[in-house]
């Protein structure tokens, strides 16, 4: 691991700190080289006071959102029926066939679905 040159050897600490000396408005992140290819990327945006990722996100358990959630892809699981659980308590958007429960309950659209409760 460097940090701008400077070779660290590991911590023994529970936490790991990164821009310590930072002011509330300076953004931070975690690059890890891929060689000629584009390189990964974890950013705090202070801007916008989020993550941002430049690559995909598995999640290989829940993922429990609150708030607006807004994915190009979502996959739950290795195969429809995986248990594994989207929770969204806000508006969402699914494309695909959604799987509600088991592989033989599901739904299937292809144009607008409208749904209240």
């Amino acid at each position: 691991m460097s940090a701008e040159g400077v070779a660290i050897s590991g911590t023994t600490h529970e936490t790991f700190t990164i821009n310590s000396d930072a002011a509330d408005d300076e953004d931070a992140w975690l690059t890890f080289e891929r060689g000629g290819l584009t390189n990964a990327s974890l950013k705090w945006d202070s801007t916008n006071d989020r993550f941002d990722l430049n690559f995909p996100l598995i999640v290989s358990a829940s993922l429990d959102v609150t708030g607006t959630f807004t994915a190009d892809y979502v996959g739950i699981g290795t195969s429809p029926g995986a248990p594994y659980l989207l929770n969204v308590a806000a508006d969402s958007y699914l494309q695909g066939t959604t799987y509600l429960g088991t592989t033989s309950t599901y739904f299937n659209t292809s144009g607008n679905l409208q749904m209240g409760g």
